[in-house]
């Protein structure tokens, strides 16, 4: 259970809070990370639950504030919560729009709910019909917005066709006297569960390096050749390092063995020697368009010649080891939103906590920082490469996970 406030004894006057319908939209089984997938022919849903707090007294603030569901069904077993998430940027809302199918769906069935500066809650539930969010005040938000919401994907059965169960909300209030509030009996909903979902968005995977300290390569050349030797084409720069768009068959294990074997082969040779590398992912959803996701036009952009090593041709495709190729873009065919990408991969790799685990472990060959949502969906729950074991927990410009590539630790 989501713990309370430790005011336990004070007792909860009756308010109206403003609490609207969930709102619910479909689901694709494709959308969802592959542990997620357990239950043959199951329906998924995304449903988010906004509710309003009442207005405060003179003098008062919000200190905390809970809304929990309870789904009712004959069966509990048949409509569950499969994730309870904690807030916008859990599952997948990023700075530049979203990172997962899931928040891809959220923000059009209902942009207007999806705040990325909704504070986290402490959430519980995931696995039951009943589940709930309890929001506190922070530093960065002594004073909780009006209008909150929570976030949860369902899990249910084919032939279950309405949604149904109760609401219920309660708040604390801060002032001369510790006041709480909550609903005068539980609000009961009813929702038709939404049809089949349309397509899943295309998705664009972003690869980001650098050296790990750029003195040691400050045009970036070593940088771009072990890119190019891992068959990654389209390199624009970045600071001192490159950023690329790589094509959509590419897969997070197959890149990161590609990546491991380059960066391998480029420091058995001497002049390599100190040149340790950074390497970051970020991942984008678009429209489907035809054929736009495959790729478009192959050019290089590299002005270092990072497109003709290995004999390769300039705009050449690059076979990479899984099979795929290596699609090039030249920059005035990158999105519109590229300067949010870019700042998105810079705020990875020159995260603090990356430069102070490769100051630590001097034997790391590389690291590899990947956000929370595209490492859940990714890597978690897989068998690698990389373990998602050697990962750990990072802060950089958001949750994040990074990988250390070292000697003799799984990878």
């Amino acid at each position: 259970m989501v713990a309370r406030s430790t005011a336990r004894h004070i007792p909860a006057s009756p308010v109206r809070f403003a609490c609207g319908r969930p709102v619910l939209y479909p689901v694709a089984v494709t959308d969802l990370p592959a542990p997620l997938r357990a239950t043959p022919g199951a329906r998924f849903v995304g449903a988010m639950f906004p509710f309003g707090l009442p207005a405060t007294r003179r003098g008062e603030r919000y200190a905390a504030a809970w809304l929990r569901v309870d789904l009712r069904h004959p069966d509990t077993s048949r409509v569950v919560a499969l994730s309870v998430y904690a807030d916008a940027g859990e599952f997948g809302v990023s700075p530049d729009g979203c990172s997962t199918p899931l928040a891809w769906r959220a923000l059009r069935a209902a942009s207007g709910l999806v705040r990325r500066e909704t504070p986290v809650a402490a959430v519980d539930g995931a696995g039951s019909p009943r589940f709930g969010w309890r929001f506190t005040d922070r530093r960065a938000t002594p004073d909780l917005p009006r209008e909150l919401a929570g976030h949860a994907l369902l899990e249910i059965a084919p032939d279950v066709s309405t949604l149904l169960g109760f609401l219920t909300a309660e708040a604390d209030l801060s002032g001369a006297t510790l006041r709480r509030v909550g609903t005068r009996k539980p609000l009961a909903f009813s929702v038709p569960v939404p049809d089949a979902p349309g397509p899943s968005p295309a998705t664009r995977l972003w690869l980001a390096a650098a050296a790990g300290d750029p003195a040691t390569d400050p045009e970036g050349v070593t940088v771009a050749e072990v890119l190019a030797a891992a068959g990654i084409g389209g390199r624009h720069r970045l600071g001192a390092g490159r950023f690329a768009l790589l094509p959509p068959e590419v897969e997070v294990p197959a890149l990161v063995s590609a990546l491991t074997a380059a960066v391998a082969g480029r420091a058995a040779q001497a002049q390599a020697d100190g040149v340790r590398l950074r390497f970051a992912l970020h991942r984008t959803l678009s429209e489907q368009h035809g054929d736009e996701q495959h790729g478009g036009q192959q050019h290089g952009d590299d002005q270092h010649g990072g497109d003709q090593h290995g004999g390769q041709q300039h705009g050449a495709p690059e076979a990479l080891p899984d099979g795929g190729r290596a699609c090039r873009y030249t920059v005035d065919q990158l999105p519109a939103d590229e300067r949010a990408v870019t700042g998105a991969l810079e705020a990875l790799l020159e995260a603090a906590a990356v430069r102070a685990a490769l100051d630590e472990h001097r034997d790391a060959a590389f690291a590899l920082v990947v956000p929370d949502a595209l490492f859940r969906d990714t890597v978690a729950g897989g068998d690698g490469p990389p373990d998602p074991a050697a990962f750990r927990r990072i802060t950089a410009g958001g949750h994040a996970w990074l990988y250390l590539r070292r000697p003799g630790l799984p990878g």
